[in-house]
């Protein structure tokens, strides 16, 4: 078949990597996530930096979501989705990723007062509308 980056967005994986809209509300649902949970849980709260496709093909944004093993889960903009991590970070050309355990994560937001992200591993989804490599 044709190379995996090639491939129309329903079959990478079903992983369709959307900007926020506004400023998006990522963040704020992962947060929510693992905020109450022990760190025995295995659940780590992440923040990195992701490229679009489809629409927003190259825009690099800011993206928030948890993982749970060899799982990602992102639940942003109404998503409910659960991937495999190797086809999640494919899909989303992520990098530069941060985990954060749940007590780290209830530390930041005692330290921050935001949902995050708290170490801009990523510029704004806004201001990455205007430095996007095309």
């Amino acid at each position: 078949g044709p190379p995996s980056q090639r491939l129309p967005l329903a079959d990478r994986g079903g992983v369709v990597m959307e900007e926020p809209k506004g400023d998006g509300d990522c963040y704020y649902v992962a947060l929510l996530l693992v905020a109450d949970m022990s760190d025995e849980s295995g659940h780590l709260l992440c923040h990195g930096t992701c490229t679009g496709n489809g629409p927003i093909e190259g825009i690099e944004f800011g993206h928030a979501w948890v993982e749970y093993g060899n799982v990602c889960i992102d639940k942003a903009n109404g998503k409910n989705g659960v991937f495999e991590k190797s086809v999640y970070y494919e899909a989303g050309t992520v990098r530069d990723v941060r985990r954060y355990k749940p007590s780290e994560v209830r530390r930041m937001m005692r330290k921050h007062k935001h949902a995050g992200p708290w170490d801009e591993p990523a510029p704004s989804p806004l201001n990455a509308m205007f430095s996007a490599k095309r």
